[in-house]
């Protein structure tokens, strides 16, 4: 387990990174929510519980510092990013749908991060997609065709299109689709 930086508005989160997620505790998020009560997450949770899953919340014993001369453990429930936008679903605080737009954002950066990190190609299915539009687009003329290509190998910095990161498909279609094109299609 690893700690990162992450805060929302004035709470400054302390996540722990499990399992390759990001999960924070349920008196961070009753915080961040504006609770007065620190279990207030917690008894959402347990209204609602039946709409979680196992990889949204679970239970820890976390080491806490105590008063006086040691360390004591505490069982703790925490939320992935996921489970913590369920929560902010059920939540009727006023900063609730500030909070739910703020954690969708930063599970997206934890999605486009982990694409990122595993430097994941386009699939097979992705590829033909591609090679699709393409061959529509050239009308069976090999010099479009030959185009198009270069400059969409180009265009994302890769020696061919199989090599494409899944993280840039979308924006490879949207390319493709609106390539204006040097050579003209031959009307025949």
């Amino acid at each position: 387990m690893t700690s990162l930086a992450l805060s929302f508005n004035d709470v400054k989160f302390s996540p722990v990174q499990q399992d390759g997620q990001i999960w924070l505790s349920a008196s961070e998020l009753a915080k961040a929510l504006g609770y007065a009560k620190s279990d207030a997450v917690t008894q959402v949770y347990e209204r609602n519980k039946d709409e979680f899953t196992s990889s949204m919340t679970l239970t820890l014993k976390l080491r806490v510092k105590g008063f006086g001369s040691g360390n004591s453990e505490k069982e703790s429930r925490i939320f992935s990013l996921r489970g913590a936008h369920l929560i902010a679903m059920f939540s009727k605080t006023d900063i609730a749908k500030q909070f739910r737009k703020w954690v969708l954002d930063v599970l997206d950066r934890e999605v486009v991060t982990k694409q990122l990190e595993s430097r994941q190609s386009i699939s097979p299915e992705q590829q033909a997609l591609l090679h699709e539009i393409v061959a529509r687009r050239s009308g069976g003329e090999r010099k479009i065709f030959a185009e198009m290509w270069a400059r969409h190998n180009r265009h994302f910095k890769i020696p061919r299109y199989a090599e494409l990161l899944a993280i840039h498909f979308s924006e490879a279609v949207h390319y493709l689709e609106t390539m204006e094109l040097k050579a003209k299609v031959s009307t025949k």
